[in-house]
């Protein structure tokens, strides 16, 4: 099996988002900060309070680990596919861009398969579900 990081380096996958939301909560006490106008504050809240989501997003994909379920992998075309490779693929999302790192599954002349995107339930371009709903719906 492939196994990108131990247990021990498991709990850094959120180091990034919990930087992030201590760097905004000392932004906003801050003393330049105690004197901006309510409509400021909410324009730096949402940038980085989307940044900060956009960090816990990509840190929950990163500790799902690659997807790895054995040595092969039969499709529902009922061909085995025993060669494996990392690789990655961007998805972007309400958040913003966030990386997927997932091992594919192939064969000679087929298809391969990604059991990640599959336990994420991705979709086949690059946006996601969520993405594609708000943009239908203005």
């Amino acid at each position: 099996m492939i196994n990108r990081l131990n247990d021990t380096q498991s709990s850094s996958f959120f180091e990034a988002a919990e930087r992030k939301f201590f760097e905004l909560t000392n932004t906003l006490q801050a003393r330049h900060t105690l004197a901006m106008k309510f409509s400021d504050i909410e324009k730096l809240i949402e940038k980085d309070g989307r940044e900060l989501m956009r960090l816990l997003l990509q840190a929950h994909v990163d500790s799902r680990d690659v997807g790895d379920i054995g040595s092969l992998l039969e499709g529902a075309d009922n061909i085995i596919r025993t060669h494996k490779r990392i690789g990655e693929r961007q998805i972007k999302s309400i958040f913003g861009e966030v990386e997927c790192e997932r091992l594919g599954y192939s064969d000679r002349n087929v298809e391969s398969l990604f059991p990640k995107d599959s336990h994420l339930n991705l979709p086949d371009t690059s946006h996601s579900y969520e993405l594609r709903k708000k943009k239908k719906h203005g």
